[in-house]
């Protein structure tokens, strides 16, 4: 019963905007202040699923500030056919895209950057995703 809640908590954290806290138990990315569960009590999650949440919480800050993640390894058989530049990593219980890419707006070139968190069907049903993508300038040709 208590993953069933989980996806909820999950989802209502990563929209919340309050400074940042860590759940107990799930480690605050060190040098960011980035939490991604932010005052979600997990007390109810086993200690290996509170482990997996938290290397994914690490890896997703560490990827949300532009640094590679640091539990998750690369994926080196994965390939987007639009775009090579994504790389996906993957973790125990969890996998990592990290976004970048060109997108238009009308005729207008956008970049596109941030992580797209996924974790697997046995920690929450239905293999919840979380991402937070953020446009950003593309330099002008001259």
């Amino acid at each position: 019963m208590k993953i069933c809640f989980l996806p909820c908590l999950i989802l209502l954290a990563a929209f919340s905007q309050t400074s940042p806290v860590s759940s107990p138990g799930i480690p605050m990315a060190a040098d960011t202040g980035c939490s991604l569960f932010g005052k979600v009590d997990l007390g109810e999650v086993s200690a290996s699923d509170c482990a997996i949440l938290g290397a994914a919480s690490v890896d997703y800050c560490a990827v949300l500030v532009g640094r590679p993640p640091i539990h998750a390894k690369r994926d080196t058989s994965f390939r987007r056919m639009h775009n090579g530049a994504t790389p996906r990593y993957v973790g125990d219980g969890y996998s990592l895209l990290e976004v970048r890419g060109v997108r238009f707006i009308g005729v207008v070139p956008v970049g596109v950057h941030g992580p797209v968190l996924t974790f697997d069907e046995h920690l929450s049903q239905g293999g919840l995703e979380i991402s937070q993508l953020s446009f950003v300038g593309v330099p002008a040709k001259h």
